[in-house]
């Protein structure tokens, strides 16, 4: 399956280049890789053959490749924005950005900001790895036009635009406020429009008020 991936590829003319050596088992013993030029080769059979190449085959190597993300699912593909590339990989994604670089992003975390409609959504691309939160309570990532927060406890929470600017300015998670526990949300207070809740407090914004943080 491996040479077949690589012949539809384009073989010794394509993208991946030569053969670097032969054919050999994955450390994990469940499939086949081949390395070449400028990328690899990974089957098996649950995820089927993908390539990975450049810096997200480096980003994947350097947090653990199969034993952290597992085998790709996807070969390298440029998202409908055509801003930068990914691979999917059977626990998550990596997504790279000529702005960012690579970078991960799995579990309940990836599963809200696809909710939110991924790159195309209110939060833009992703912006660091997920990473535990500074109290180490949680996980997170940021994205351009905001983050996600995930704890165990609350599970995964958004914040974004002018009420996110608003708790960073504060501190983030280590300002009074504390961790999110609900997504950006229509205000329960009608002198406002929007409202992100936290375990301390509220954020609430209006257009001609601006964001403000008000104590529970």
């Amino acid at each position: 399956m491996v040479e077949q991936k690589y012949a539809e590829l384009g073989g010794e003319g394509g993208f991946l280049g030569a053969p670097l050596g032969p054919e050999a088992d994955t450390p994990d013993g469940n499939g086949r890789f081949r390395e070449f030029s400028n990328g690899t080769i990974y089957w098996s059979p649950e995820s089927g053959a993908f390539e990975v190449n450049g810096a997200i085959r480096d980003k994947w190597l350097k947090l653990g490749g199969l034993d952290f993300l597992g085998y790709p699912l996807s070969d390298e593909l440029p998202p409908p924005d055509g801003r930068g590339r990914f691979n999917q990989f059977q626990q998550g994604f990596i997504y790279w950005t000529p702005e960012y670089g690579a970078v991960a992003i799995y579990g309940l975390i990836y599963r809200k900001w696809e909710q939110m409609g991924l790159e195309a959504g209110v939060l833009g691309y992703p912006t660091t790895d997920e990473k535990d939160t500074s109290d180490g309570r949680g996980r997170m990532n940021l994205f351009e036009h905001g983050a996600i927060y995930w704890t165990s406890e609350k599970g995964a929470f958004e914040v974004h635009g002018l009420i996110f600017g608003k708790w960073q300015e504060l501190g983030l998670e280590e300002s009074w406020l504390g961790l999110p526990v609900s997504d950006e949300e229509p205000s329960t207070d009608p002198a406002w429009q929007r409202q992100s809740r936290f375990e301390n407090g509220v954020i609430k914004w209006s257009a001609d008020k601006g964001a403000a943080a008000f104590e529970n």
